[in-house]
């Protein structure tokens, strides 16, 4: 008698839309001043920080909160871990050349469980993003 293989289908997860974009934040983590930073990509789970001054020892693991000044005056705020060190893209003004794109070096991080009105107040700025 043969051994019986059953194929499962590969499991997979939705992957939150990340929308490119170039916004200042502040990042208040305990025991260092708040710092001015910026955020190249947005998503409901989470976001990419580019490095900046002051961020230089952040690891994977370390938790902040964080904070986008929201069009109309609002805030938005989050806690959040950092997931991960790497790259992501940033985009370029230049006034002789369209579509110019560089490598940015940075941190992914993940947001914490957030209450339903910040998860809605987040998908509405993401809406706005989307229009652009």
């Amino acid at each position: 008698m043969g051994a019986r293989c059953t194929l499962r289908p590969a499991v997979t997860t939705d992957r939150p839309v990340r929308h490119r974009c170039e916004l200042v934040a502040r990042l208040d983590a305990r025991g260092r001043p708040g710092l001015k930073v910026r955020v190249l990509d947005l998503s409901e789970a989470g976001a990419f920080i580019e490095e900046g001054d002051g961020l230089e020892e952040l690891q994977v693991g370390d938790s902040f909160q964080l904070t986008i000044a929201l069009p109309g005056g609002a805030h938005w705020q989050a806690s959040a871990v950092v997931s991960r060190l790497g790259t992501s893209r940033r985009d370029l003004k230049h006034p002789t050349v369209a579509h110019v794109t560089v490598s940015a070096t940075g941190f992914g991080v993940e947001f914490a469980a957030m209450e339903d009105d910040a998860l809605e107040q987040l998908r509405g700025f993401l809406e706005l993003l989307d229009e652009r």
